[in-house]
Parts: structure tokens; C-alpha cells; sequence
């Protein structure tokens, strides 16, 4: 069993088969603090689809073989879906499976089955997670994992029929596989979280953020890093603290600072600088964590496509795509300013500061 300090799986789900056209997208984020995980999805515009139940199925891959673990149906909001609950990090959903093992998520109607998945996101490299799939606990005999050949102990079906369906479930795997590798020529990539730099980066930000929201107490799960020294270190102890807060001030600053120079800048009259960002480059912004929460900021990336990120001095602002009649709602989460920018007819960016 791992010693599970803090680790967090986000997968972005895009749009599949009836997903595509209906423009259906989501999230899946798992967090893990203290080794206790917790599963966040949401799906928005799933409600466009008939009334249909949806689940979420996590899927581990090995060998060329695919597990596809249910974790749950979806519980409707409007037209929108979430998904929440508890994850044994070691054995997820009963699968024996650990969750870093994870390497896409999908979504399907269990009657309908994983060839009409509506989305599907990837972990870092895509895959066809279709080909010599198992679901758990669902068709066991014709799916088993092991190589052994299974007796038939049930009478023949209709040779014709099985042999027509077995075609058509071949031509999708076909087509499904040249589908796949078109898209894996121009854009397959391993993520940079698959570097240690990057991911001891990564868990040193996520964990400075949750410290400051009072989620978790950072000094019970680094310790006292410089170890048990001499009284004579021990009173130099504060200096080493103010050199570390200014040295993570500084690398959280130089994230900022990226963000700020590889993205399209607004024309906006005033001081603050303005960029149009995606939703997962603000996790960068320093306090901007609790607001990328929030389901008013998720919904307004979802409809816009984008977000906008502004900078003046050490003072950060998150704007989110809306219109004039979203006030009730954008006060409620703490967005008290509407942005407009050039005529657009009433529609601009609730602004709050960070």
C-alpha cells in the first residue's frame, strides 16, 4: 500500500460519437490528500441527450488489454450532469486497480455499451481504450482478460447472425484504430507531468494553494525539512523560512509570467494586463484555485471556450465569459464586475479579483 500524501488525476472529456454533435465536454478530477481520494465529474449539456442514464468508467490499460471500471451513474442538473463520491485509492471501485493506474475516463449509456460513448479524455497519451476492452462485471465470458479459451456450455446461437455481428464489430474496431492513429500522428504527446521536475513542481504549487485555503497543513505532510539541527541552526531557522516563502513567491511568479507571455493579449484601456487563457492555465494564478471551482466558472468556460486572466502589479484577476444578466448569479460568487470589450451587443467577462 502506497503512502499517499497528495496526488491529483484531472482528465478533460471531449466529445464522442452523438457527443460531437450535440457539443457535449467535461471534466474527471480525482484528488488524493492523506491517502483519501475524492472523484469530481461534470458534464455539461448531457441534458440535450434523451432521457437516458449515463455513467462514468474509469479505464486502466496493460499489455494491449483494457479495464473499464464503472464508477457511477450521473445526477442531473438542468441540462448538466455531476458526479461525486469516495475512491479506495488501492483497489478502485472493487477492480483491485490502484488509481495512478488510471489512463482515460469515458462515459456511455450502459444499454447502448462503450461503441456509443458520448465522451472520453485521456490521461496523458491517447489510445483506442476500445480494443480488447473488458467492463467489470459485465460480459465476463465474452471479455475475460485471461488467454484461456472458454468452453461453451451454452447452446449455439444463429451462426449467420453471429457471424454479422461479429463483421460489424470488427469494422468499428477498424475504423476505430485508422481514426485513432490519424489523430495520435499530429498530436499524440507524453504530458510534462511525466518528468520528476515537473511533477515535484506541480505537487509543491497545488499543495502551497491548498495550505493557504486551510485544506490541508503543509508542515504534517513535509515535516520540518531542515531535520533536528542545533539550537545554533534552530535560531537561524526563521531566515531560512522568509528565503523559501520569497523563493516560492518567486518560481509562483515566474508561472504567472509565462502564462502572461505565451498567451493572445486584449486591447483593453487601463493598467491591468489582459490574456485570453484556457481553463486549466489558470491553476498558475496564484489564489486561483477555490474560483476554478466553482460552478459558475466552470459553466462559462464550458459556453465560452475560454477564460481571461488580468495582471496588475502583484494583483491577479480571473474573467469569465457571460452577459449582463448573470448578475444575481455572478455576485453570488463573489464576480462583481462586468468587462466589456469593444461592442459586443452585451456580452463581456464577470470580473473578480484574485
Amino acid at each position: 500500500m502506497l503512502n499517499r500524501k497528495y496526488n491529483r488525476i484531472f482528465l478533460l472529456l471531449s466529445g464522442k460519437n452523438e457527443g460531437i454533435s450535440m457539443n457535449l465536454n467535461g471534466s474527471c478530477d480525482i484528488e488524493i490528500i492523506n491517502g483519501k481520494a475524492k472523484l469530481y465529474s461534470y458534464v455539461g449539456g448531457i441534458g440535450r441527450l434523451k432521457k437516458k442514464e449515463h455513467k462514468l468508467y474509469l479505464i486502466f490499460e496493460n499489455n494491449g488489454k483494457t479495464l473499464a471500471v464503472p464508477a457511477g451513474n450521473y445526477d442531473s442538473k438542468g441540462s448538466n450532469a455531476v458526479l461525486e463520491g469516495n475512491v479506495d485509492p488501492d483497489d478502485v471501485f472493487g477492480s483491485g486497480m490502484a488509481v495512478e493506474n488510471i489512463a482515460a475516463a469515458a462515459i456511455w449509456n450502459e444499454s447502448e455499451g462503450p461503441y456509443r460513448a458520448v465522451l472520453e479524455g485521456f490521461v496523458s497519451q491517447r489510445f483506442n481504450w476500445q480494443k480488447n476492452l473488458k467492463i467489470l462485471g459485465e460480459f465476463e465470458a465474452d471479455n475475460n482478460i485471461n488467454d484461456e479459451p472458454q468452453k461453451n456450455l451454452e447452446p449455439l446461437e444463429n451462426p449467420v447472425k453471429k457471424e454479422a455481428e461479429q463483421k460489424l464489430i470488427e469494422n468499428e474496431l477498424k475504423q476505430s484504430d485508422e481514426t485513432i492513429e490519424a489523430a495520435e500522428a499530429p498530436t499524440a504527446y507524453y504530458s510534462p507531468h511525466d518528468t520528476f521536475r515537473e511533477i515535484a513542481e506541480k505537487f509543491r504549487r497545488e499543495l502551497d494553494m491548498l495550505d493557504e485555503m486551510g485544506i490541508v497543513d503543509k508542515t504534517m505532510i513535509l515535516g520540518n525539512e531542515s531535520g533536528a539541527e542545533s539550537n545554533e541552526k534552530s535560531a537561524e531557522l526563521p531566515t531560512e523560512e522568509k528565503e523559501n516563502k520569497e523563493s516560492k513567491r518567486i518560481t509562483t511568479a515566474m508561472d504567472a509570467d509565462m502564462l502572461f507571455l505565451s498567451n493572445a493579449k486584449l486591447t483593453i484601456d487601463g493598467a491591468t494586463e489582459w490574456v485570453q487563457t484556457d481553463y486549466r492555465e489558470l491553476y498558475f494564478i496564484p489564489g486561483a484555485i477555490k474560483s476554478l471551482r466553482q460552478l459558475f466558472v466552470r459553466n462559462g468556460a464550458r459556453k465560452g471556450r475560454h477564460l481571461i486572466a488580468g495582471r496588475n502589479d502583484e494583483k491577479y484577476y480571473i474573467g469569465v465569459p457571460g452577459n449582463e444578466n448573470q448578475r444575481k448569479s455572478a455576485n453570488a460568487n463573489g464576480f462583481y464586475d462586468f468587462l466589456t470589450i469593444g461592442d459586443m451587443d452585451g456580452v463581456g467577462y464577470w470580473i473578480k479579483e484574485l
